[in-house]
């Protein structure tokens, strides 16, 4: 009735005046702005329970705000490559029970916001991000309702589509990870990894640091960086060798066991 046609008006007109804020900022805005009317209208005295109304927006858009510039730093800092892996570390830790291709799968994703995005005025990056990772975010929600693994996951996929994102983007290490065995198997190399095309190579080495992060959750960014340098020498030493296959087979428990070590 009449209170959709009012909040209807706000948001048009807010979006107009903001046409830098993302969809679903304005969404969250509109929810806050609701919310509010709802609270003083209950009060003897509105019209002065609502003059603070946009004090109460404040948060909510230096939240996204910051989360674009920090992030978008990050990626002029360390490339496209770089930044995935920063994701990928950080999504581990938040959720470590995912499959291993799925967090692949989504940090690959999440990191493409930077070439996508980060290029863009400041006036357009927000929008672009915060929609953008909405996307990628609600991709890993459908993978995640075929098969839930994680409470936190579920929570944040169902409680509500306009807070989704900065529900991921609040979660921190989850503390009741029990750590993955460590499995040599998983840390096995063949020559075949050599012929693989750039993109596939990279899904490798992020399969591997998922799987070291699910094995040691506690790795310092130094550890990671000191292992997946190892990893990345080794691969490329193996295969510039004669007898590929016999390289691996010979030098792989070694690598195995530097990675262990590296990790103590």
């Amino acid at each position: 009735g009449g209170k959709d046609v009012f909040l209807g008006t706000f948001l048009y007109e807010y979006s107009r005046r903001h046409p830098e804020y993302s969809v679903s900022l304005l969404l969250r805005l509109a929810k806050e702005y609701e919310a509010t009317l709802e609270k003083c209208c209950a009060t003897d005295d509105p019209p002065t329970c609502y003059a603070h109304v946009f004090d109460e927006f404040k948060p909510l858009v230096e939240e996204p705000h910051n989360l674009v510039k920090t992030n978008c730093e990050l990626f002029e800092k360390l490339g496209e490559y770089g930044f995935q892996n920063a994701l990928l570390v950080r999504y581990t830790k938040k959720v470590p029970q995912v499959s291993t291709p799925t967090l692949v799968g989504v940090s690959r994703s999440l990191g493409k916001v930077g070439s996508k995005c980060c290029t863009h005025p400041e006036s357009e990056r927000l929008s672009c991000a915060e929609d953008y990772l909405s996307v990628v975010l609600n991709r890993l929600c459908v993978l995640h309702e075929k098969t839930p693994v994680s409470e936190r996951v579920t929570k944040c996929c169902t409680e509500s589509l306009v807070n989704r994102r900065p529900c991921f983007s609040a979660l921190q290490v989850d503390g009741t990870y029990v750590p993955k065995e460590f499995s040599a198997e998983t840390f096995t190399f063949h020559a075949d990894l050599c012929t693989l095309p750039e993109a596939e190579k990279q899904i490798k080495k992020q399969s591997a640091l998922v799987e070291l992060l699910k094995h040691k959750p506690k790795a310092t960014d130094e550890q990671l960086k000191t292992v997946m340098g190892d990893f990345g020498s080794f691969v490329d030493k193996r295969c510039a060798a004669e007898d590929k296959e016999a390289c691996f087979a010979e030098e792989g428990p070694k690598l195995v066991a530097t990675t262990q070590a590296a990790l103590a």
